[in-house]
């Protein structure tokens, strides 16, 4: 818009009557809420905004409980399809070589099986130096079953559905209530209230 049409007769105009509708909006939000002391909407702003960083902690929270759950499942898989041969290889592993095998250096029964099966013997190794880690061990911690980690898996994930519902209504009710403040101030003292830094703490 140009200086010359913001300062004609017509601008003015437009604009008296956007601020009659904006007080007249904010007038009826007021009274909905039961707003009746000038620091209510910022108290409940502030109320809003600490519910907001509240929220936004529990969501990290659990984001990160439910990348350990999958961590842990994918371990528990591979662990049980791959413990039994596992246990094989090492058997193998302690056969003495045959006269034959020495005198030929050929591929011993655990080398061949080891080739055959070289993907679940790494997963099953890697899956029990991740529960040596995580603290899983007879007479410590006992490893949870699959169908606990699903229904913990579960349960958070729909907490965290409903805390994001709930993180929009926050912010949402956080920038509501700033830009009524705002208004007020506007219709009570005829001034503006830059709302950059609250629009920031919103995001």
């Amino acid at each position: 818009m140009r200086l010359q049409q913001a300062s004609s007769p017509g601008f003015e105009h437009w604009a008296k009557l956007f601020n009659l509708k904006e007080s007249a909006k904010t007038l009826i939000f007021l009274q909905e809420h039961g707003i009746t002391d000038y620091d209510m909407p910022t108290e409940r702003a502030e109320a809003a905004k600490n519910n907001y960083g509240t929220n936004s902690g529990r969501r990290k929270e659990i984001d990160k409980r439910l990348g350990e759950i999958t961590e842990l499942q994918k371990h528990i898989g591979a662990y049980s399809k791959g413990k039994d041969i596992l246990a094989e290889y090492n058997r193998l592993k302690k056969l003495k070589p045959t006269a034959l095998e020495k005198f030929t250096k050929a591929q011993s029964p655990a080398d061949k099986f080891y080739a055959e099966n070289e993907s679940a013997i790494i997963s099953c190794r890697a899956a029990k130096e991740f529960f040596d880690e995580q603290g899983y061990a007879p007479g410590k911690k006992k490893l949870p079953t699959i169908t606990m980690l699903k229904s913990e898996y579960a349960q958070l994930a729909a907490e965290k559905k409903k805390l994001y519902s709930g993180h929009k209504a926050s912010r949402e009710e956080m920038t509501t209530l700033l830009m009524a403040k705002q208004n007020v101030d506007r219709i009570l003292f005829g001034v503006s209230v830059q709302t950059k830094k609250l629009e920031r703490d919103a995001r």
